[in-house]
């Protein structure tokens, strides 16, 4: 086969599209993703399910295959994304999904004409508007629903909401923390691995975007975790690292487990353990109020501080600082008051004119550590 670049598309059945590019080289198929990649042993549609659900919250179910040919002349391999299929699902207008669907449409009918196999791409037509993206904005939880949730939960699980909530890991990082990982002296976390599943089997593996990091550690989220240490001692859990059939094994004592000592799954603590919990202060049970919403709430408090944006992407774990901002601008509402503050000052006179204020600063100690409030 020659080397090409062909999409195609998951569509799921609430309307949301995760859109997927399979390459073809060296006579093999590999699928990419712009955020993520597939782990051995995992289908393409296996890896973009993971990814939604670790990135966003979201559980994807595929709907089937769409359908591919190989090009007699070519051997390329053609993946089409059929528009009936499009037309039976609930696709909002503006939503990234839609922008995304469009746009990769277009790169799969701009390939098709290279092929010769239609004569005109129409979604190229001047007739044929693209959609704008309308990004819904993240409304993140208040103190008094992440405190029930917490509640809600089994007392050994309850510190899992008090490092998503004061620290921003994803799930399957706290899963995979050690107790080593911890630096209760200097008020730092390292988060070194995750637990993730590949295939049908659980294995260790890098953080997201393949990089390690610090973490400040509230003193609040200390105490919990060294409560919860106490009550519960570390369980010495082994699996493979990344491959489970290639990764050589390795023992982490794991600091969150399940009642039997065995290495957590997202999608069954999702189902049985946090689905239910948040469910005494009135939330709705959807994907949107999934545990990642404890990441929300971790940079809403952040950004609402005052945070430095490039610091918070850093501790979220974000491969780019763009990425939070456009998430997250909308939550730091003190921007437009220092700009009305520093603006009125200058047009008043130097009397009355200081310099624009400066962002509040995330509350420390002595030491450095940051504080959570609560």
């Amino acid at each position: 086969m020659s080397d090409g670049q062909v999409a195609a598309a998951v569509v799921v059945d609430d309307g949301k599209v995760l859109l997927i590019r399979r390459a073809v080289a060296e006579g093999r198929l590999s699928w990419q993703f712009p955020a993520g990649k597939v782990e051995p042993g995992e289908s393409g549609e296996q890896a973009a399910a993971r990814e939604a659900f670790e990135e966003t919250g979201l559980v994807l179910r595929s709907v089937g295959s769409l359908g591919e040919r190989v090009h007699p002349d070519t051997g390329r391999v053609m993946i089409y994304v059929a528009f009936e299929c499009l037309s039976r699902c609930r696709v909002k207008v503006g939503t990234p999904a839609l922008v995304g669907l469009h746009l990769r449409q277009k790169l799969i009918l701009t390939a098709a004409v290279d092929d010769g196999l239609i004569g005109k791409n129409p979604c190229a037509a001047k007739s044929v508007t693209a959609p704008v993206p309308v990004s819904p904005k993240i409304v993140p939880w208040t103190m008094p629903v992440v405190a029930s949730a917490r509640a809600g939960l089994r007392p050994h699980y309850r510190p899992i909401v008090d490092v998503g909530a004061g620290c921003g890991a994803r799930l399957g990082e706290i899963f995979g923390l050690s107790s080593e990982d911890f630096d209760f002296d200097s008020g730092w976390l390292t988060i070194r691995r995750q637990v993730k599943r590949v295939g049908s089997r659980m294995v260790f593996g890098l953080p997201k975007n393949d990089k390690e990091r610090q973490v400040p550690l509230p003193e609040s989220v200390s105490e919990a975790v060294q409560g919860h240490l106490a009550a519960f001692p570390p369980a010495p859990v082994t699996l493979p690292w990344e491959d489970p059939k290639l990764g050589d094994p390795v023992t982490v004592p794991l600091v969150f487990t399940t009642t039997l000592r065995t290495v957590l799954r997202q999608h069954v603590f999702a189902a049985t353990a946090w689905h239910p919990a948040p469910r005494g202060a009135g939330v709705e049970v959807r994907r949107s109020n999934g545990l990642h919403a404890l990441r929300h709430f971790y940079a809403s408090v952040l950004l609402d501080a005052g945070e430095n944006i490039k610091a918070v992407a850093e501790w979220l774990g974000h491969a780019d600082a763009a990425f939070t901002l456009r998430v997250y601008a909308h939550l730091m509402p003190e921007s437009p008051g220092r700009a009305r503050r520093a603006l009125d000052g200058l047009f008043r006179g130097p009397d009355g004119f200081d310099g624009p204020a400066t962002a509040q600063r995330v509350r420390r100690s002595t030491d450095g550590q940051v504080t959570s409030g609560w």
